[in-house]
């Protein structure tokens, strides 16, 4: 595998787990208390567009050839109409929990960003 697949495989995971990992866990006497975040379609929508938004200050300022502008813009544009569905399955609750479909799409424009650079 070479070091850009790794990369981007490595960053996926990453941001997979940063939507589903536990937030905190308490601890009081004997017993434990575990609280688990799940990604909700309003925290994926943030962070994708955050990511898209950073990439494209990124590619502006160091000339990124269009092709590859193309290659994440079309991941990001794939990310959003399916936002555009879960919200609306969701009748407009951006506090739902974020279907898989969503958060793989998420990680897909991600992927594109590390393969990118």
């Amino acid at each position: 595998m070479n070091t850009k697949k790794l990369r981007s495989l490595i960053l996926t995971l990453l941001f997979v787990c940063s939507l589903t990992l536990p937030v905190s866990v308490a601890v009081t006497g004997c017993s434990t208390q575990q609280s688990t975040a799940y990604a909700t379609l309003h925290t994926t929508e943030l962070a994708t567009v955050q990511a898209y938004d950073s990439y494209l200050d990124t590619a502006i300022k160091n000339h990124t050839a269009d092709t590859e502008v193309a290659k994440v813009s079309k991941a990001f544009n794939t990310f959003q109409d399916g936002m555009k569905i879960a919200i609306a399955a969701a009748n407009g609750n951006t506090a739902a929990t974020a279907p898989p479909a969503v958060i793989t799409s998420a990680a897909n424009v991600k992927v594109a960003i590390a393969a990118s650079k």
